[in-house]
């Protein structure tokens, strides 16, 4: 999928929302090169919990009622957690970027399975 196609999908998703697709699929497509139609899902997960994140947030500074900002919070929480399993998976988060580049030696070899879970028990 190009990318253009892949952040048109979220074009109707809150500005904020937009913003953080677009600057990951920009990250991804850096990294990778390309977005094959298999990750498509996974975008849409995050777009979908980063909504579901934003709408918790305005909850929690919006209102008093304790009840309401203590479920909020399990929400954005919950929406936080995910979106970072997710783009972790990608290798997108500065901690997951490091550990796959301490096993590439070039930016132009991909990374075995195996190497990749030896790096990680030795840590």
């Amino acid at each position: 999928m190009t990318k253009t196609k892949l952040v048109k999908r979220y074009e109707d998703y809150p500005e904020k929302t937009k913003e953080y697709m677009n600057d990951l699929i920009e990250a991804f497509v850096q990294e990778y090169g390309k977005v094959d139609d298999t990750y498509t899902i996974s975008f849409d997960m995050v777009a979908d919990w980063h909504r579901t994140y934003l709408k918790a947030h305005d909850i929690i500074k919006n209102t008093d009622d304790l009840k309401e900002i203590t479920k909020a919070y399990h929400i954005a929480n919950t929406a936080s957690n995910i979106i970072i399993s997710i783009t972790k998976s990608f290798g997108l988060t500065p901690m997951s970027k490091t550990r796959m580049n301490s096993v590439r030696i070039s930016k132009n070899q991909p990374i075995d399975a195996e190497s990749l879970i030896n790096n990680l028990l030795e840590e």
